[in-house]
């Protein structure tokens, strides 16, 4: 069989959590007539926790490895590191040494720093590595970037994100890492805007860039960070980040809600508008009326595409690559920098019962203030629509190189 016919053969990193997702994409490519890749390997340190997986996997042929170290040394070209944060600079730098190209879970690293040493790794190693936001692998992304770019919806005149999506105590507790700012002596900063959310800030970043596969450049952030629950982290975000251009970006991001409002990504121009909602479709509005475009299957396109990328083949979508995660990875830090995290009194804080019993601790009117602040462009506490919001602080990221850890009260 020809090279460019041949599928790329993976590993996989972790058999429960987002990994069991990951295998269950991969094994959904390998039933195509040509399949982009092959899993031949995973490795888990708790193989008695999952035994049923390994079982399953050792049945099907697949090598099932106690430790990374042996997976990293078996006949694999690739690997799938769907990891906590804190290991994925340790892990792809390993990989990228062994000679592996490497898809990253998103986000990269918790600090440009991180994300700088991976970068050093890759170009050392002449190998691809990319990360899972896999919203920018969907061809309909490059479509909607090129109506920017060519002026379809006029003048970009500014941007925003806005969701709710609802975690429990399940979702906070399912890991040594959830919440946390820093794990293992590595930065984690996880948050909504840091990790399930993060997905939206990317795009935007990207969509807004000045050249087809160029994200845009982030010069200033303010920022007010909350938290309803008691974590280390903020739950609830509302930042602006201004970029070069003077385009301003409006983020509003909170898992302290009862009610979900599925992530809406909106592009302003003078003479149209984009919307993308939540990974499921986008609509195009110009004065010929609006098109609506699927945004389906983007794991799919994520793992074509990087498979592509291993066999050096072209293709017209675009990828998510270390730099393109650079601004959303600075806007992140910066925001931890400019402000200290503020709780939520609580007498402004209601916790509630889902279907299965778990709670939710909410910061009451986030969703309704969330909603009426994007339509209206302000940050929270210019809104007046809570009680509890207030000014945070602004990070120049001008030259940002380093992350020097999150302001404290």
């Amino acid at each position: 069989m020809d090279l460019h016919q041949r599928p790329v053969v993976i590993g996989i990193a972790g058999l429960g959590g987002y990994a069991a997702c990951a295998r269950r994409e991969v094994f959904e490519a390998m039933k195509r007539p040509q399949p982009p890749v092959k899993l031949a390997a995973v490795c888990e340190p708790d193989l008695e926790g999952h035994a049923d997986a390994v079982d399953e996997l050792r049945g099907l042929g697949i090598h099932v490895c106690k430790s990374y170290k042996e997976m990293l040394k078996g006949k694999i070209e690739a690997v799938w590191l769907p990891v906590p944060i804190e290991l994925h600079r340790p892990m792809t730098t390993q990989a990228l040494a062994a000679g592996k190209a490497v898809l990253c879970e998103k986000p990269p690293a918790g600090a440009v720093d991180d994300l700088q040493a991976m970068i050093a790794a890759r170009d050392r190693a002449k190998l691809p590595c990319v990360v899972g936001y896999q919203d920018i692998y969907h061809p309909a992304t490059m479509l909607l970037k090129q109506c920017i770019l060519n002026g379809q919806i006029g003048q970009v005149k500014s941007a925003s994100v806005m969701a709710c999506w609802p975690r429990d105590d399940r979702y906070w507790g399912r890991n040594k890492w959830a919440g946390r700012i820093r794990r293992n002596g590595i930065w984690v900063l996880d948050s909504p805007a840091n990790n399930a959310l993060s997905h939206y800030i990317n795009l935007t970043l990207f969509l807004l860039g000045p050249e087809p596969h160029v994200p845009a450049v982030p010069e200033l952030v303010e920022a007010e960070l909350y938290r309803a629950r008691p974590i280390e982290n903020y739950d609830t975000v509302s930042m602006r980040v201004t970029l070069k251009g003077g385009v301003a970006v409006l983020s509003l991001l909170t898992h302290a809600c009862t009610q979900t409002v599925d992530p809406v990504v909106q592009i302003t121009g003078d003479c149209g508008m984009i919307r993308a909602y939540a990974s499921d479709h986008a609509e195009i509005t110009t004065c010929r009326g609006t098109h609506t475009v699927s945004l389906l299957g983007g794991r799919q396109h994520m793992i074509e595409r990087f498979a592509k990328l291993v066999r050096r083949e072209p293709d017209d979508r675009a990828v998510a690559t270390l730099e393109s995660a650079r601004p959303h990875l600075m806007v992140i830090n910066g925001a931890s920098e400019a402000t200290a995290v503020c709780d939520v009194p609580k007498e402004h804080v209601e916790s509630v019962p889902l279907e299965h019993g778990s709670l939710v601790h909410a910061a009451v009117g986030v969703e309704e203030a969330f909603v009426k602040a994007a339509r209206e462009g302000r940050m929270l506490h210019e809104s007046g629509r809570v009680p509890w919001s207030s000014p945070g602080g602004r990070r120049d990221l001008n030259g940002f190189r380093r992350f020097n850890g999150p302001m404290t009260a």
